[in-house]
């Protein structure tokens, strides 16, 4: 739950919201419902009952500029009169709608598929039984854009596959890799993991065929991905499966030294391109038009 203090009225305002970070109910600190509304898929709003109070967000936990009624999703504006972006993809290259007749559109919204998917950033579309955890929705936007491009692919291939997947991890700050390292080291990366440099997620799969699995490594491979499946134990005695999709480098070297030299200069590029990104996210608090001249270059960053 997000609170919102209004120096104003010197109250707090409590915002309830659905699925898709969308907010539907804002109670302030004396539990008065002040506002009540409900959006359809694309951002529309199909009911309000109570509006005696404008919430900073709104659609999807964005912010509605109040001039032109868009939606700022962080590298794009979102016109949802007309279901579409107003700008390109600034990560999905032409070549990537090959795979997916979707990706032919590179203003479209959630791939027209708002019901399974939501955008987080203007970037990257996750599923939506994804965005409930808060730390793994706010590690998106560390992912490296190149790897970001191709794994949206993978998500609509498991859609249309019918199969559900939970992201159990993705971007790891040192410390927490650190930890890991410790606590389970035979199945930790011994140097530098891709998980730091943002080409790494971890993801669970509770349900599926010997056969369906070999399709979806046959299809991570074909778009540049490495997989590793293991099977593990939970604390209740059930089992689950754990699957690890990395970043498949043509030019890395096969020896572990390359391996993890090539993993710093990733990390490296990471951690400046995470200094760049904090910058821009200082500007863009300060003057939202700043992320509509920088966006279209944060693909180059990396």
């Amino acid at each position: 739950m997000v609170a919102e203090y209004q120096p104003a009225t010197g109250k707090y305002y409590y915002y309830t919201t659905d699925q898709i970070n969308s907010t539907r109910v804002v109670t302030d600190d004396e539990g008065n419902v002040v506002y009540s509304a409900v959006h359809d898929p694309y951002g529309g709003v199909q009911q309000t009952w109570v509006n005696t109070f404008n919430p900073g967000w709104k659609f999807s936990g964005k912010e509605q500029d109040a001039e032109s009624g868009l939606y700022y999703f962080g590298a794009r504006y979102y016109d949802q009169s007309l279901y579409r972006f107003l700008s390109p993809d600034p990560v999905i290259p032409t070549d990537r709608a090959l795979y997916n007749p979707q990706r032919w559109n590179l203003y479209g919204y959630c791939g027209n598929n708002p019901i399974n998917f939501v955008d987080l950033d203007g970037r990257i579309l996750v599923p939506v039984n994804n965005i409930a955890d808060a730390t793994i929705a706010a590690r998106y936007k560390y992912l490296d854009n190149r790897f970001l491009s191709k794994l949206s692919d993978v998500f609509f291939w498991l859609s249309e596959s019918g199969i559900d997947i939970i992201i159990t991890s993705m971007y790891r700050p040192a410390a927490f890799q650190a930890e890991l390292r410790k606590q389970n080291p035979a199945n930790t990366a011994k140097g530098i993991s891709y998980h730091q440099t943002g080409w790494a997620i971890d993801i669970s799969w509770a349900n599926f065929s010997e056969e369906k699995f070999k399709e979806f490594v046959d299809y991570c491979k074909s778009r540049g991905f490495i997989v590793i499946k293991e099977t593990r134990v939970n604390s209740d005695g059930t089992t689950s499966v754990w699957i690890h999709i990395s970043i498949d480098d043509p030019k890395k070297k096969s020896s572990k030294a390359a391996s993890s030299a090539e993993r710093l200069f990733h990390l490296y590029n990471s951690a400046i391109f995470n200094m760049i990104n904090s910058f821009f996210e200082l500007m863009m608090s300060q003057d939202p038009w700043f992320g509509m001249v920088t966006a279209p270059y944060e693909q180059y960053m990396i």
